[in-house]
């Protein structure tokens, strides 16, 4: 979807916390609304880390939600209600002992996810410790990061995600095809 942005212009996102944020209202018209859902037992420095490490991007607004262990489409239907622009489904790759995490948690909330057309609203992500855009997108999820990933080069991928959905929102796809 995103290669439809005119010209690719996410893809020249400035590095520096202050020209992104700048460039991100002229391309965007707004911040950049990012969603993070997290189990209630899923550790919190990372997602603390995040957040310290976004406090210079004044063009982007970070939210967390707990969920609990059966997320339902009545608790993603809350969320979905805030209107960001990703969600963010923070749960590490693999657990304390090095086994893959499984993905029950994740599955549900793109079940309900899928329910409520949230793809077509926003980006539906997996960030955590070990993950990677092939793990993601083998889970089904559209994109994956790990916390340790450079931020900037994650916020221009959000962003062009973003930039992609609100074309879209504002002026609809192209007109269909005849045969």
């Amino acid at each position: 979807m995103a290669s439809d942005v005119d010209g690719g212009a996410a893809l020249r996102a400035p590095t520096d916390p202050t020209l992104f944020s700048a460039w991100l209202a002229d391309a965007l018209g707004r911040p950049l609304m990012l969603m993070v859902l997290r189990r209630a037992d899923s550790p919190a420095e990372p997602l603390a880390a995040w957040r310290a490490a976004l406090k210079p991007y004044s063009g982007v607004r970070l939210f967390a939600e707990t969920l609990g262990d059966s997320p339902d489409a009545a608790a993603l239907s809350r969320v979905a209600q805030q209107d960001p622009d990703v969600l963010l489904i923070w749960e590490d790759a693999h657990d304390a002992s090095g086994a893959p995490t499984p993905g029950a948690w994740r599955a549900a909330i793109l079940d309900a996810a899928e329910g409520l057309n949230l793809f077509e609203r926003m980006l539906l992500a997996w960030c955590g410790a070990g993950v990677t855009r092939a793990r993601a997108r083998a889970a089904g999820y559209e994109e994956g990061f790990a916390p340790d990933d450079p931020l900037s080069a994650t916020l221009a991928t959000l962003a062009r995600e973003a930039l992609a959905r609100e074309s879209y929102r504002r002026k609809g796809s192209s007109p269909p095809c005849y045969l």
